[in-house]
């Protein structure tokens, strides 16, 4: 029942938000903020443009532009990273020579969608770190760092067999709190 109280309410976020409510804006807008900042600050990193600026007047043009609707707060956020990257793309345009904006355009892509990736990982690790028991969060966060079995089983004094099991135990909490996650977005 909560599944369908939550999904209400996230309709009647996105209605708001679609018809420019400055409440339901605000509120979307703060639930994004920080990993779109994040993503924009490191995408601007080597240039004098503060990353959450881009921010704040994408959020403005889409303010303005009454007759773009979303879907799902996910489309919103999607948008959002398009936008960053396209603000990006014409920065490079404007204010670099040609033989550096070449070789950006060739590793971009490459980079926009790893960026992407990392952020939301980022994001999300926080997140589902906060389901895991501690032994498991510390497993967790060894294997993403690129640890394999072998050396977290040594760096935590625990057998390689705990290891593998507990790894079990976090996959299966992941699945769950994942398909719940995004269902709701």
């Amino acid at each position: 029942m909560s599944d369908i109280k939550k999904t209400v309410s996230e309709n009647i976020l996105l209605n708001g938000f679609n018809s420019r409510d400055e409440t339901f804006f605000a509120h979307i807008y703060s639930l994004l903020f920080n990993d779109l900042c994040n993503y924009a600050n490191h995408i601007f990193e080597h240039t004098e443009v503060e990353g959450c600026d881009i921010i704040h007047d994408i959020f403005i043009s889409i303010w303005s532009k009454n007759d773009l609707v979303f879907n799902g707060i996910i489309n919103i956020k999607a948008y959002a990273y398009t936008s960053v990257k396209n603000r990006y793309k014409n920065y490079v345009t404007k204010n670099m020579h040609s033989k550096r904006y070449n070789e950006a355009i060739l590793s971009e892509e490459d980079a926009y969608v790893t960026s992407i990736v990392e952020n939301e990982i980022t994001s999300l690790v926080a997140i589902m770190s906060d389901f895991l028991s501690e032994d498991c969060a510390k497993i967790f966060k060894l294997y993403l760092e690129g640890w394999d079995i072998k050396d977290i089983s040594e760096e935590l004094n625990i057998p390689k067999s705990s290891v593998y099991a507990k790894k079990k135990i976090i996959a299966n909490i992941l699945k769950k709190k994942f398909k719940l996650l995004y269902v709701t977005l």
